[in-house]
């Protein structure tokens, strides 16, 4: 059979260097979706999106910024994903993911990757 789930979340994060060490804050509002499609010896389609708004006050292309912000740029960002896992045989799967990011005045960027399992 196929099965299919759906999750709506919603998280905030407070982020703060210490004083003596600069004081940063990063204040993040992470608004997000994940669907899941599962088809039974088959495999499965997963797809997140997630609207990020992020407040910062430091150096963003800091390595502290970076951490910080989870390589997000201060103000509205969109991130999504999809996941492809598909089982070819009852010993080997093959996954197939892309990953996008959107940050205001950042070009867009994608990434793609591909894993193929063995199981003993």
């Amino acid at each position: 059979g196929t099965r299919m789930r759906g999750t709506l979340r919603f998280k905030y994060s407070d982020k703060r260097n210490s004083t003596e060490l600069g004081g940063e804050e990063a204040a993040i509002r992470d608004l997000g979706a994940e669907f899941r499609f599962t088809a039974v010896d088959k495999g499965a389609v997963q797809v997140n999106a997630n609207l990020v708004d992020i407040g910062f006050d430091g150096a963003v292309d800091s390595p502290l910024g970076t951490e910080m912000l989870n390589g997000l740029k201060p103000g509205t960002n969109v991130t999504w994903s999809l996941t492809v896992q598909r089982k070819l045989s009852s010993h080997l799967q093959v996954d197939l993911t892309y990953n996008g990011r959107r940050s205001e005045g950042v070009p867009m960027v994608h990434v793609g990757g591909a894993q193929v399992r063995a199981f003993f």
